[in-house]
Order: C-alpha cells, then structure tokens, then sequence
C-alpha cells in the first residue's frame, strides 16, 4: 500500500529503511524501473490469496472487503470490513439452498486477546489460538451472517542483530515516526531510483523505555485511527507514529534505538571545553599544507615536507595542485556561537579524517567513492576548538567536504565564518 504516492500514482522503487530517510518516486515518463511495473501490480495481487477451499471447507486468509462466489456451493460469501483501522470483519452468506461446509479463519500471531464470534448475533465457543485457524462448521442458510473480532494491540519486533533497536506494531500495522520534512527536496519524483539514498539524515530520537510493553510509553491518539504517540520516553523529545503505508513526503524511522533509563544515564557524552585563545589573536580561514604522493591510506604527514602552504577561505579542495595523488592537511579553530551538541560528517573521494581538538571525530580513511561518514556528537559551549583535517587524493574523481549537525538543526557544510587560524592574513 505504501509503495505508491497518494497524489501522483507514481511508485517507489524500494522503501528506504534508514533512519531519518524519506521515499522517493517515480515519474511518469522518464522512469520505468522493474518496481514501476509490480509496484502497480500489486494491487491487483490482494485477491489472489483472501480465499482458498476444498469440496467441504473454506479458509479466510486475509481481512479484505470482498465477495467470493463459490460456484461448486452454489454460495456467495460477501467480506465487509475497514481492517485494520477496525479489528472486527463480517461474512454474510448468500444461498439459495442450504449448504453444509467449514469455514476455518485465520487468528495472525498479534491477536492479543481471544478472538470473538457470534453467527446471526449469537456469541461463538471456539478453539483459537494465534498462528492458527479458528473453526466454523454448520448447515449455512441464505442470509447468515458471521462477525469475527480479532482484538490489536501494540507490540515490538525486535532486529535479530541488535535487540535493542526495535520495530513498534499495532496488530499486523508497522508503525513508523513522523520526522517531518527538515532537509528534504522539494520534489519527491525521480529518474534515478537512487536518487538521494546517499544522502545524510537528521540524529533520530532515541526511545528511553524500562518496560518490554509497548503499551505503557505509546498511547493512541484521541480521534485519530491508527495514530499514536510517544509519552515520555523520547529523547530528545517524544514522536508521533503511523502506518508505514500511510506515511509519505516526509522523513520517518521504522527501526528504534532504545535505551534503559540506565543505560541513557551513563551513555557516553563527549563534553570538550574551547581553547584559550582570544578572537583578536585569530584570523579568517584555516591554515593548509599541500603535499604530492601516492598512497593507499593517510600518511604520516609530519615526516613529510609539504609542497606547498597557505591560507584557505574553507576546507575544500581549493589549494589542489593537481588532479590525482596529493594530500591536504588543514588545521585551524572552529568557532562555536551556539552551545549544544554538534555532529559532524565527512564526505570524501579518497580517505580523510577529522578532529576537534585531540579527539578523533571523523574516520573516513582509505581508497573509495564519494561518500559520507558520520562520526562522533561533542557537547559543545560558545568558543574556538582546535581543527584538523587530513585528505588524500589516489586517482579518480577527488571530493572534500566538512559537514556539522547543529542546534538549529540540518546537515550543512561547515561555513567559512566559523573558520579561523592563529596569526595574520
């Protein structure tokens, strides 16, 4: 369901998965990726397994409005239900003569609580244990009618890797984070169906919960069907959850990190105090040494003997003397003006590495493609930290970005003006 735009049509190639991501969709000309032809097939595959049947039974697989006609019963069985913004699902038998068979109904492993069944009103003793079929056998009349209520509940799925990240469900529904749109371009529809999926993503609320039960730290919604909402645990702050397949054009997390209140108490934080220097001491840019060579992984610069020094408006590649096997080293100070917790990233095209201070923030070392490595979050107050920045170039393309996750929020390159370096000019 959640594979195609509610307002375009268009479908997606995939869901992402990570957290913080959003989907991206296809056009309606220039894109005809394999998911465009069964993206629009799957709708018309919801029937093809709601009923199956023998000479004398009938089993309901799934919870869809639907009519069958059973031909060889000379019966019509007509499924009316919202499922599953409701939990309860109705069958009414048409006949023209009596018919004596079994319907057998699946009860899914989410049924929190019993089952119950009434046929024409009347309430229904049955064996139905989740994960298997509740049975129905009696002479069925022209006009009979089964309701079935299959209660929901919240519940967790945890990854079979790492069971604190955790999926949150409600009955077979689930459940992803609102994360609105910080960040996002302003057109969704794509070509290129791995358009963006490089892309960095906002820090993710953690969920902070000493219980196993869902139900006690997510609560509906008031009014709002399949809407729930965080109450307390989230940090830092609680979020709002839907149908993944109703969740579109913005950004949304399926797979939660949680934490004990212990846990979070005592979790590592990387809190630097700024250096001792004076803004009058400090001037525009950060200082940089070129260097030629080629190498598989950074070097010992400081046995090296730089080709070239100077003054750089920002860490980029600007003092590149060539396009393959060179190396930059920038140091300088950062400035910080807003006190908060910053995380920083890298993206290069060979390897780079960054610290703040004499801590190792960023390591993003060796020969590849351009991407982006995100490193460590520092608890920061307003004043100068120390930089530096190493890169190499092997061959190929060449890429060098430094990019920061604020208090204000959105990743961004670090920008010139909080750029310095001890002396003049």
């Amino acid at each position: 369901l959640g594979s195609q735009d509610p307002d375009s049509g268009d479908v997606t190639y995939f869901y992402s998965l990570k957290p913080g991501h959003f989907k991206i969709y296809s056009t309606p000309f220039d894109s005809m990726w394999c998911c465009v032809g069964t993206g629009i097939e799957n709708h018309g595959k919801y029937g093809d397994t709601i009923y199956f049947h023998n000479d004398d039974t009938l089993w309901v697989n799934l919870f869809i409005p639907s009519e069958l006609q059973w031909k060889e019963k000379g019966a019509t069985i007509r499924q009316e239900t919202a499922f599953p913004e409701t939990d309860t699902t109705t069958f009414t038998v048409s006949a023209k003569q009596p018919q004596t068979f079994n319907v057998k109904v699946r009860v899914p492993y989410w049924v929190t609580q019993a089952p119950q069944v009434t046929i024409n009103g009347e309430k229904q003793t049955v064996d139905a244990k989740p994960q298997s079929y509740l049975t129905l056998s009696r002479t069925w009349k022209d006009g009979d009618t089964i309701r079935v209520q299959l209660p929901m509940g919240l519940h967790l799925r945890r990854a079979r890797d790492d069971e604190s990240r955790v999926v949150v469900m409600y009955g077979p529904a689930v459940l992803a984070g609102e994360l609105g749109r910080e960040g996002m371009p302003d057109s969704l529809r794509f070509s290129n169906q791995a358009a963006h999926s490089g892309d960095m993503t906002p820090p993710v609320p953690v969920l902070v919960v000493d219980s196993d039960e869902p139900g006690d730290w997510v609560k509906p919604v008031e009014g709002a069907p399949l809407t729930f909402r965080t109450s307390g645990v989230g940090k830092p702050e609680d979020v709002s959850l839907i149908p993944l397949w109703n969740l579109h054009h913005q950004r949304y997390t399926v797979y939660w990190k949680t934490m004990t209140s212990e846990e979070w108490k005592a979790r590592p934080r990387i809190e630097m105090k700024p250096a001792e220097v004076s803004a009058d001491s400090l001037s525009a840019g950060v200082a940089y040494k070129y260097y030629e060579g080629n190498w598989n992984r950074l070097p010992d610069f400081s046995a090296l003997t730089p080709v070239k020094e100077g003054v750089s408006p920002r860490i980029d590649l600007g003092p590149q003397g060539r396009d393959d096997h060179f190396g930059l080293v920038f140091t300088g100070y950062l400035k910080i003006a807003e006190p908060g917790e910053y995380t920083f990233a890298l993206t290069s095209d060979d390897g780079s590495k960054l610290w703040i201070g004499d801590r190792e923030v960023v390591d993003h070392d060796g020969i590849h493609a351009a991407t982006t490595k995100q490193g460590l979050t520092l608890t920061l107050t307003p004043g100068y930290y120390p930089i530096r920045v190493e890169y190499f170039e092997h061959a190929g393309h060449e890429v060098l970005e430094v990019l920061w996750y604020g208090p204000s929020g959105g990743w961004q390159r670090i920008p010139a003006e909080a750029l310095h370096h001890a002396g003049g000019g």
